[in-house]
């Protein structure tokens, strides 16, 4: 349950509307279709997660201010599902998303033009349903800030965003109702506010106690702070020496990613030119650079925990090559590169990526609008054009 020694807002789960959706996967049978939707121009990645540990589902919003989801289907990884949008509400900017429970059902966050928080969610059993959680009181600020989702205690989706008011917002449920909770800001914080980086999972020293810890950049500088009973208690990371992480719209200073197995260990990824910098839970490290002469565009692609044991890091290079950064088995970190990226990458940092138990993908957009996947199968690579 979310404290109750914080400034909230609390609602009833409202706006529901059950999407009659027959080319989304879990669509009632009887509700088939001859043939599936024609591909969106993808304006924003809202983000991926894995299925049942294979298939990837990738969320993203149209130029028809439509949620769309793309998802593997008897090896066919160019299945669109319309989502479409909740009633009389187009959506303008992607949250987040993440999955819960053990079927690993998505919920996709999105901000629309009524300026509330919107869940699209799979629901137990089959099918889909749009949600409004409202906003926070002072509204999301959606110019600057970046947003999370995270999954709690294996069930209970959270939601981190900043907002107008320049504080950390945290959304989640509690029964039939869902609480908005202001974790505030670090004390002396002078500019717009928080940028949030990302969230993890913390245990307790108790069975089956948990709880969010969130990161964010204020200042430059990277925070953390828990969701927890106890209240908000800021706790300044700093950066690495001479370092800024930016928290600009072209490029995130920093990417969290949770280690499975080391309960509430996390990575936080910082750019500062060429160099890499990893905040390993306790001190930073660096990470190295790429090499002589190219550096990483617009901040990095994304970061995940692969369940071989490496923290593997994406990023797009200034000569248009993709790379990955990973441990190798003497603790260094490595960059390796796999060749030219096949075509023009859309404005702005659009990216996303996720794991399986084998294989790895990052996807991202073009200059046109179509979603492109990189899978990378141990040292095998392959691109393709999720629109094509």
């Amino acid at each position: 349950m979310p404290p109750t020694n914080l400034s909230r807002r609390t609602l009833l789960l409202g706006g529901a509307a059950t999407a009659s959706l027959a080319a989304l996967p879990g669509a009632p049978a009887a509700a088939s279709v001859a043939s599936p939707p024609i591909p969106p121009v993808v304006r924003q990645i809202v983000g991926a997660v894995p299925v049942d540990d294979r298939y990837p589902f990738i969320f993203a919003i149209g130029t028809d201010g439509h949620l769309w989801l793309n998802w593997q289907q008897d090896y066919d990884y160019r299945r669109w599902g319309d989502a479409g949008t909740p009633p009389g509400v187009s959506l303008t900017t992607g949250l987040g998303v993440t999955a819960v429970d053990a079927n690993h059902r998505p919920y996709a966050y999105a901000l629309g033009t009524d300026g509330d928080v919107w869940m699209f969610w799979r629901v137990l059993g089959g099918g889909w349903q749009w949600n409004s959680l409202g906003a926070p009181p002072p509204g999301v600020a959606t110019d600057w800030a970046r947003a999370c989702a995270v999954t709690i205690g294996g069930n209970s989706p959270y939601l981190f965003v900043g907002g107008e008011d320049g504080a950390l917002w945290v959304n989640a449920p509690g029964g039939a109702s869902w609480a908005w909770t202001s974790l505030g800001a670090p004390a002396g914080a002078t500019v717009r506010g928080v940028s949030v980086v990302g969230a993890v999972e913390m245990f307790g020293p108790t069975k089956g106690t948990s709880w969010a810890q969130a990161y964010v950049v204020v200042d430059g500088r990277l925070w953390t702070v828990p969701f927890s009973t106890t209240g908000p208690a800021w706790t300044d990371i700093g950066v690495p020496a001479g370092a800024y992480l930016n928290d600009g719209n072209l490029g995130a200073g920093a990417r969290l990613v949770t280690e499975a197995g080391v309960r509430g260990h996390a990575y936080a990824f910082a750019m500062d030119g060429s160099t890499v910098w990893v905040f390993a839970g306790h001190s930073w490290e660096r990470a190295d650079s790429m090499p002589a002469g190219i550096w990483p565009a617009n901040g990095l692609l994304g970061a995940v925990y692969q369940r071989s044991g490496h923290q593997v890091l994406f990023a797009r290079a200034s000569d248009n090559t993709m790379w990955t950064n990973q441990r190798s088995a003497s603790e260094d970190w490595v960059w390796t590169g796999y060749g030219p990226v096949p075509f023009v990458p859309g404005f702005g940092q659009e990216g996303a990526v996720t794991t399986t138990d084998t294989d790895l993908d990052a996807f991202q957009l073009d200059d046109a609008g179509n979603l492109w996947r990189f899978h990378l199968a141990g040292t095998v690579e392959s691109w393709t054009n999720l629109n094509g």
